[in-house]
């Protein structure tokens, strides 16, 4: 599966987290997988495209701050991987604009120690955008200490979560949708996530 994007701004992901998370917490994805079944068997995310002005300073971006190796990708002209996933810079003359214009709001790792991960991305010098939060009750159930995130901005304008997780390597991908619920049930149906 490829998603590209251009760029994305955070003005408000405090809000906008707390709507997604409920409405993901609120799929029943263990339902939905057990009953359909992954269509698709072995889907992953393979990769993300990242258009920016300069692909070799983006990938080295990823390389310092993440969980990801620069390493090369036939038709890319930077990319870095983590884990099994890439993501593929293509540069471009004009930068992206940072507007929420494009179903895709942020592209996330993990962290298994938050607290340290966030002294980490200060100690490097990285873009703060929200400090580290604790995520607690509501409809997702974490109980006090469970799980944290925060967000970055990578200087091609990408917003990046860091968010409690068994490792430290590329992770998620928030899209926008105006029916969460079908789209959720979509993904599970078809790529038994």
């Amino acid at each position: 599966m490829s998603v590209c994007f251009t760029g994305l701004r955070s003005a408000f992901v405090t809000a906008i987290g707390a709507a997604m998370t409920a409405a993901c917490a609120q799929t029943d994805p263990v339902t939905l997988s057990e009953t359909d079944g992954a269509q698709i068997e072995g889907a992953r995310w393979h990769h993300v495209h990242i258009n920016t002005v300069d692909a070799a300073a983006s990938a080295g971006y990823y390389d310092k701050f993440f969980d990801a190796d620069a390493a090369s990708f036939s038709g890319a002209d930077a990319a870095v991987k983590s884990g099994d996933s890439w993501i593929l810079f293509e540069e471009v003359e004009t930068a992206a604009p940072t507007d929420l214009i494009t179903p895709i709001w942020h592209i996330g790792f993990g962290a298994t120690n938050p607290q340290a991960e966030e002294r980490r991305q200060i100690e490097l010098g990285n873009t703060i955008q929200s400090p580290l939060r604790e995520l607690v009750g509501g409809v997702t159930g974490y109980k006090p200490g469970e799980f944290y995130f925060m967000y970055v901005q990578s200087p091609d304008g990408t917003l990046i979560e860091l968010n409690t997780a068994p490792t430290d390597q590329f992770g998620h991908i928030h899209l926008y949708s105006a029916n969460p619920f079908a789209a959720a049930a979509w993904y599970c149906r078809y790529f038994g996530v």
